[in-house]
């Protein structure tokens, strides 16, 4: 018994290590466990115990990956929240940390994205011109209102 008891402690100081270097979701936490060969009938008591210690946040995870994603590769609400639902997370919280991205911001990022791809295409002097643009900025993650409105403020 003394060594389950070991291993147990092993397998959670495993995952409060995974869970330091970065904010995790219970997502990956639970395919790392598998990935590790951490007896199955400990992952529920393992994820409890990191949630308790505060190593496993599902809102402070969301917020800092809405964060990450949009700041530094400049997607959209609609890919950041598809990202998020793919690692399994409730639309609660995936709505709730969308939130955390101004308004004014998303639109500004829109406009330095059409700046930057109109720099690479050149002018936008046809309409396939445009929709090439369009489809960049939809496949980023952007709602075709919003590109839109930051089409009309950038003149295209």
């Amino acid at each position: 018994m003394n060594t389950d008891n070991e291993a147990f402690l092993k397998g959670l100081a495993q995952m409060q290590r995974y869970c330091d270097y970065q904010d995790r979701c219970s997502y990956e936490v639970k395919q790392r466990m598998y990935s590790l060969g951490i007896n199955t009938s400990w992952h529920n008591d393992i994820l409890t115990s990191l949630m308790e210690n505060q190593y496993l946040d599902e809102s402070r995870f969301a917020k800092s990956f809405v964060r990450g994603k949009f700041n530094n590769k400049y997607w959209g609400r609609i890919k950041i929240k598809a990202a998020l639902r793919h690692k399994r997370l409730e639309n609660a919280t995936i709505d709730e940390a969308l939130t955390s991205i101004d308004e004014e911001e998303y639109i500004q990022q829109i406009s330095i994205l059409i700046k930057d791809k109109i720099r690479l295409m050149g002018e936008i002097k046809e309409a396939k011109d445009k929709k090439r643009l369009l489809n960049y900025l939809l496949q980023k993650g952007y709602e075709s209102e919003e590109i839109w409105r930051a089409f009309k403020l950038n003149n295209i």
